[in-house]
């Protein structure tokens, strides 16, 4: 996942360096500037946007797309994975959908 944001905030850097200098380019060095990139794409994937740094042209709000769609795939396959693993680990009994569900209790809490 870390070569995954390094790739996309490079690619973010060069795409934005001279049009938002604020964020990603002006006295920054190339290795600073992919810093900021690799930044935004970490926070960008894991939060949905800090909000500290974002393109303000079309195509990096395109390029922001994109990314924010490809992560919140990533993120839903990653967990979707730990819980089979974890389910899969835990269980001496496979559960076979839907016969299995029918009998099975469930507990729901009244909010207050």
């Amino acid at each position: 996942m870390s070569v995954l944001m390094l790739i996309v905030g490079t690619i973010i850097y060069f795409a934005k360096r001279r049009s938002n200098d604020e964020n990603f380019g002006g006295k920054r060095t190339i290795i600073e500037g992919i810093g900021s990139g690799f930044w935004w794409a970490s926070v960008t994937m894991i939060t949905i946007d800090y909000g500290d740094k974002a393109p303000v042209t079309f195509w990096g709000r395109v390029i922001v797309l994109f990314w924010m769609l490809i992560a919140t795939a990533v993120t839903a396959v990653l967990t979707a994975s730990l819980i089979s693993a974890i389910m899969r680990s835990s269980s001496s009994k496979k559960t076979a959908i839907p016969t299995d569900l029918k009998d099975m209790k469930v507990l729901a809490l009244q909010e207050k």
